[in-house]
């Protein structure tokens, strides 16, 4: 198991070809940015 921070991982989707479309904190779609999001949801798309 691995713990990212966000910076991180939107740097791993970009060397992997991706783009960050959005972050959310958690599965009920909240912003990114609450309290204490526990996890992070990134929604991205490969860019050519």
């Amino acid at each position: 198991m691995r713990h990212f921070f966000k910076f991180e991982f939107e740097h791993f989707l970009a060397r992997c070809g991706f783009e960050n479309v959005n972050v959310f904190a958690g599965c009920t779609k909240n912003t990114f940015g609450s309290k204490n999001p526990g996890e992070l949801i990134f929604v991205a798309k490969k860019f050519n």
